[in-house]
């Protein structure tokens, strides 16, 4: 233990900048053999780049998300207005933004929309879909 704790100190010394968390975190996962689990992802990519084995928790959460694919019918609850002119915004049970083109008039009810269009952010995934005809 006392050779992990010089190994933090040198550590912190060669790259005073690097945030004193962040180095201590991986210092210590690095001298003990260890991994690190979070769902920061400034310490995420510290990690990488000393080396030190890191699992992601938000990037495990995204991945064991269900996939969505074009022309796929789902129902939702529109809840808010979008962004854009007539559009209406609603969350899957996961907490999927779904946004309906033309739903605003269905705001606060249940909605079937086919999907249009899947777009991956940083931040999560956004679901694109468009009413149900019929």
């Amino acid at each position: 233990m006392l050779e992990a704790l010089k190994a933090i100190l040198r550590a912190e010394e060669e790259s005073p900048g690097a945030g004193w968390g962040s180095t201590l975190g991986t210092c210590l996962a690095r001298a003990l053999g260890g991994k690190i689990v979070t769902n920061d992802y400034n310490l995420n990519k510290v990690a990488e780049l000393s080396g030190v084995p890191v699992l992601n928790v938000n990037e495990l959460a995204n991945a064991l998300r269900p996939v969505a694919l074009p022309g796929e019918e789902m129902r939702v609850y529109v809840v808010q207005e979008g962004k854009e002119v007539g559009q209406g915004v609603g969350f899957l049970d996961d907490g999927t933004m779904v946004v309906v083109e033309g739903g605003k008039r269905h705001i606060n009810t249940h909605l079937s929309v086919a999907v249009t269009r899947v777009l991956q952010t940083p931040a999560g995934r956004i679901i694109f879909a468009q009413p149900k005809s019929g």
